[in-house]
């Protein structure tokens, strides 16, 4: 199974669309294009089927609410505690009939009213996952029964995912309570007697039961797990296939059992993927650096995301590489980039750097891109970097595009003059900076502490600007 997309924000709109973000524009702007395009839940509603989706209402933006049926509901309101509540309705009476000199002794916050009431509805902005919640609600009021012939219904787990709040009785724990092990078998717990109402109720047989994740959880997040039970299957144990599978064959299953419009143009489902067939490598798009603390104030912190090829199997990450589509930075001449501090860019992809620190902004690996683009007229360019090497002298080639403009061994910046000749920016501004490093080396090889990554330098800022001076050959330096 290969993910389309990682994080989450990629990730759901991928499973349920089908269709790649792409790195070079807004997210906004790919949630809203990629929900046009696809006709999913459309398709299925053209086959009789209601669509019910429980999921973070920001991973539905661009969808048609018309075609989500728990989108839009009537909610109500209902009176949680009566009595605390027409107390305190007295009471703000009181205060509105008082004169100015008692107002003092029936004054209250608007909270003592609106805490004693409660929205009744399933309203689509108010879902959030919340896994101990839904396995109390379940135990509760166990499962509604529609009387509607066909249902597509996707519950939207929080799972495996960090921080670990819940311990493998779905019950809510604080996290030195709990571990990433006990989460997982207590969202098992929640599905496991989610089928059980199931099958009390006379709806399992009748049903198709699909249990994945919007993105793994190693590596580039590429290979989730896909569970799946179809209508009116029945077996003694599990069975085990390892198909070349995507999302998208998985949105050809939901239309084929569903019986919905189009079918035949979401291409082969599960099923119709033979285990030893042939594939080109599978396009995924993940960030290029993953890790914890991706996000700020609900918004994308590192926007580096980039676009990678999947072999087979997916879980081999031998078998990944970085796809050849040109994700590039839309650059504009004379501008400053900074790569570590409070004023780092948040909108540039790269490779091959690692997280951005406070004062640094370090290489990992044997070779560091920076890929741009680049609008206004120029004759030849001029590039200034920033940096620091580390430990002592490092040696560095830098090419743009394939051309060789610099070499020697770096100590500190800034440095300037790096001229680019014109001639090796490709046609529609597209210049890749290219950094090969010669010497990387991580701070546990020279047993300064246990860090394994292998860095050469930290790049703090660089900027690219005009100029007619032309090219004589790589700059050659000795620091």
């Amino acid at each position: 199974m290969v993910g389309g997309g990682a994080p989450t924000v990629l990730g759901m709109p991928t499973l349920l669309t089908g269709k790649l973000y792409d790195p070079e524009e807004t997210l906004e702007a790919y949630y809203k294009s990629a929900y046009a395009d696809s006709t999913l839940f459309s398709d299925l509603g053209a086959g009789g089927a209601s669509v019910r989706i429980y999921t973070k209402a920001r991973y539905l933006e661009g969808a048609n609410p018309d075609e989500i049926g728990n989108a839009v509901t009537d909610l109500d309101y209902e009176i949680k505690k009566p009595a605390r509540f027409t107390r305190n309705l007295y009471k703000l009476t009181a205060f509105l009939g008082a004169p100015y000199q008692l107002k003092k002794h029936f004054l209250l916050f608007s909270s003592a009213l609106t805490s004693n009431v409660k929205l009744v509805g399933t309203d689509m902005k108010n879902v959030t996952l919340n896994d101990p919640k839904f396995y109390k609600d379940l135990k509760k009021k166990g499962i509604t029964l529609s009387d509607e012939d066909r249902l597509f219904v996707l519950y939207h787990f929080f799972g495996a995912h960090g921080p670990y709040t819940m311990d493998e009785n779905a019950q809510k724990v604080p996290s030195d309570q709990t571990s990433l092990k006990h989460q997982i078998l207590g969202t098992f717990k929640i599905i496991f007697e989610y089928i059980d109402e199931m099958k009390a109720q006379g709806i399992y047989d009748d049903s198709t039961i699909i249990i994945t994740a919007d993105h793994g959880g190693v590596a580039l997040y590429q290979n989730p797990a896909v569970f799946i039970k179809r209508r009116g299957e029945q077996r003694e144990e599990m069975a085990t296939n390892s198909a070349p599978l995507t999302f998208n064959n998985l949105r050809a299953t939901f239309v084929q059992t569903l019986d919905g419009a189009g079918a035949e143009t979401y291409g082969p489902g599960m099923y119709d993927v033979a285990e030893d067939a042939e594939v080109e490598p599978r396009p995924l798009v993940a960030a290029s650096i993953l890790r914890k603390n991706v996000y700020k104030d609900k918004k994308i912190l590192y926007t580096d995301y980039l676009e990678f090829q999947i072999g087979n199997p997916a879980r081999d990450n031998s078998l990944v590489r970085e796809s050849d589509a040109k994700v590039a930075n839309r650059y504009a001449l004379g501008e400053k980039v900074h790569l570590c501090g409070k004023k780092a860019s948040p909108v540039f992809a790269m490779s091959g750097f690692s997280i951005i620190e406070n004062k640094y902004r370090w290489t990992n690996g044997d070779e560091s891109r920076i890929p741009l683009r680049i609008a206004e007229p120029f004759e030849n360019l001029e590039l200034t970097l920033d940096y620091e090497a580390f430990s002592g002298h490092r040696g560095v080639k830098l090419y743009a595009n394939d051309q060789l403009v610099l070499e020697g061994n770096l100590l500190l910046g800034p440095l300037d003059g790096i001229v680019i000749p014109g001639s090796c920016v490709e046609e529609d501004g597209f210049l890749e900076l290219r950094f090969e490093l010669l010497d990387a080396v991580s701070p546990k090889e020279l047993g300064l502490n246990n860090d394994k990554r292998r860095v050469s330098i930290s790049l703090r800022s660089f900027s690219l600007a005009s100029t007619s001076e032309p090219f004589r050959g790589p700059l050659q330096i000795d620091q």
